[in-house]
């Protein structure tokens, strides 16, 4: 049988040799001594043992240089995901909750198979023995349609909303409850809503409409506030609201759920809604104790598995009680960069260790001082739970379920992980090449409102492979006699288009500097005119041709172009009831002088300092055409 398993390496060190010996012939006839102490064999074996060292090394990459390779793709290692679901009463026991009842967060999980982990309630919610009676949507027109039944089974499902179009449509659940006992504590009810989410829909993964949730009862009528994680009723979720002191009327009492925003995307699909259903993620805190050493390199290994860390937050929080003051320690990528008194540690995530400083390169930790560890771990994949699990809550005997899979679970990033994701990268990500690739990437980003975009053009003094963009946008603060782009926005477009560059290549993204001018003209009001009114429009006019963030019909003034006194002339001449611009005069703050242009550079955009007192406007002289 032919072995079809493909051999990234093929050639050894005999091979190479052999090949090598094979070619002196036809190139080197007059070469006769092939044997291995011949100095051409020599240096021929000398280099086929460098080669073949070259091909083993490209084909077995260390652990630092695939963590390299696949941040300058920007694709950072991450640990575990923790799952997460919905547990809802179980309809075979028909649980009845005592009043007052609350589940607190992080309160623990089980399920009824042992090979399930832990999981804990991600929200607080207090339980309560309300019973849903009614489901009733009530149309603009003023129709009702009853979906008791409707929701009272698992299998059906049921459009309470309509049309996506109809805006005046209220979805009413009527819920029995007595005086006695209405809700005490202060945290939400929960309302479950298993929706039938088409995952193929164009909607699937937008947000939905922000919804208003209503009270009703025997005071009146009074909105809630509401933590939706449903998208606004487009995924399966929870509605917490906080509903108070509940005074039923009759024994009853009216949640009414609407859109707020005016109607939906797309028709809401519910299979049911229920009351006293508990957010889960199989996550857990964890807390450990030790103390300190007083030694240099003082390590602490955690002692569960499963670390939970990415890099926007910190995955370990360390503090030490030093002198009955308690000292919060920070971590760090690189111990040799910190100073003796930094209260720095460096963690290892994949072997779960801690590394204090030397007393040189980050500070000691006290022998004997309390040293204590908190961090978050889960058991990534391990979480997704098929549907149909009994499980028991801490806090109460009532049987839970979950009808849906826990999902979102993940295990950490290995680093065939990191090879795999940077090979889709390279080859479904179109890198930004050219000039005009990064200008129009950045001007496409509707969403941060990028009005400019201007790679510099190469620069000698710059170091190869570095690249600087200037993009113009919302500023800080508009109305600030100095214009600055905000960080927030020149790090947004960093952050999209780092990953789409070359490999090799950096990127710099700066705002403009704005060069603040002044104008002051002299005009003449045509006849029958409001020279208030020409005054008016005339600054309208210089805004808007200098408009550096928003333009009004007209192209944003170009980076590093020149402003100039006949520029702005033949601006005034046109603006309606300008009969004749007797003299412009430009300036430019901190410099006194009067300038006929104002020049530029390319990273200059001009910023317009004038009010309706620099432009002077006169009536024609009487008799005058």
């Amino acid at each position: 049988m032919i072995d079809l398993t493909l051999s990234m390496n093929p050639l050894a060190f005999d091979d190479l040799v052999n090949l090598g010996r094979s070619t002196i012939p036809t190139t080197a006839p007059g070469w006769t001594d092939h044997n291995v102490s011949d100095p051409g064999i020599m240096l021929m074996e000398l280099l086929a043992w460098i080669a073949e060292a070259q091909m083993y090394s490209l084909a077995r990459m260390r652990q630092d240089e695939r963590l390299a390779f696949a941040n300058m793709l920007a694709i950072e290692p991450r640990g575990p995901v923790p799952a997460q679901g919905l547990l809802w009463p179980s309809t075979d026991s028909n649980p009845v909750f005592p009043p007052g009842l609350v589940i607190p967060s992080g309160s623990e999980v089980t399920a009824a198979r042992p090979d399930i982990p832990t999981f804990f309630t991600s929200n607080t919610v207090q339980l309560t023995p309300a019973n849903l009676v009614r489901v009733i949507s009530r149309y603009a027109n003023g129709v009702s349609h009853d979906w008791t039944r409707v929701n009272a089974q698992t299998s059906a499902t049921y459009e309470p909303f309509g049309d996506a179009s109809d805006t005046g449509v209220r979805l009413v659940l009527t819920f029995e409850l007595s005086s006695s006992a209405s809700p005490t504590a202060d945290a939400p009810l929960s309302l479950g809503v298993e929706v039938l989410n088409d995952p193929m829909s164009p909607f699937a993964k937008r947000g939905g409409a922000k919804l208003l949730v209503i009270l009703s009862d025997a005071n009146g009528k009074r909105p809630l506030e509401v933590l939706d994680t449903t998208s606004g009723l487009l995924e399966s979720g929870l509605l917490l609201v906080q509903p108070g002191r509940i005074s039923p009327d009759a024994g009853r009492f009216q949640l009414i759920v609407q859109s707020a925003t005016g109607g939906f995307e797309r028709p809401p699909r519910i299979r049911r809604i229920a009351i006293n259903v508990l957010p889960i993620q199989q996550l857990e805190t964890v807390e450990e104790e030790s103390s300190g050493q007083g030694l240099a390199d003082q390590q602490y290994n955690l002692l569960h598995d499963g670390l939970v860390f990415t890099n926007e937050t910190d995955a370990v929080k360390v503090t030490t009680l030093e002198s009955g003051t308690s000292v919060s320690w920070t971590e760090t990528a690189d111990l040799s960069l910190s100073g003796p008194n930094d209260a720095h540690f460096q963690l290892d995530t994949k072997q779960g260790i801690l590394t204090f400083g030397n007393g040189l390169n980050g500070r000691l930790i006290p022998e004997k001082a309390p040293l204590q560890v908190e961090y978050k771990v889960c058991a990534g994949t391990k979480g997704n739970v098929q549907p149909g699990v009994q499980w028991q809550v801490e806090g109460t005997v009532a049987k839970f379920e979950n009808p849906e899979i826990t999902a979102g679970g993940l295990d950490a990033t290995t680093l065939d992980d990191l090879r795999d994701n940077a090979r889709v990268q390279v080859d479904s990500v179109r890198p930004l090449v050219t000039a005009l690739d990064v200008e129009t990437a950045a001007k496409s980003f509707s969403d941060l409102s990028v009005t400019c975009a201007v790679e510099l053009p190469y620069d000698v003094k710059r170091p190869t492979g570095d690249r600087v963009l200037i993009v113009a946008g919302p500023q800080d603060d508009a109305s600030a006699p100095v214009l600055q782009e905000s960080t927030e926005f020149v790090n947004a477009v960093w952050e999209r288009i780092v990953p789409k560059l070359p490999l090799g290549q950096r990127l710099q993204v700066i705002g403009p500097s704005y060069v603040q001018i002044g104008v002051k003209a002299t005009l003449t009001a045509a006849r029958s005119t409001d020279p208030n009114v020409v005054r008016q429009n005339a600054t309208t006019a210089l805004q808007q041709r200098l408009a550096t963030v928003t333009p009004n019909g007209l192209d944003q003034w170009p980076l590093g172009r020149p402003v100039s006194v006949k520029s702005v002339q033949g601006w005034l001449r046109q603006v309606e009831g300008v009969a004749q611009v007797q003299s412009v005069e430009l300036s430019v703050t901190g410099n006194p002088q009067l300038q006929t242009i104002v020049k530029l550079t390319p990273k200059e955009l001009p910023s317009l300092q004038i009010s309706e007192a620099d432009i002077m406007v006169v009536r024609p002289a009487a008799g005058s055409a």
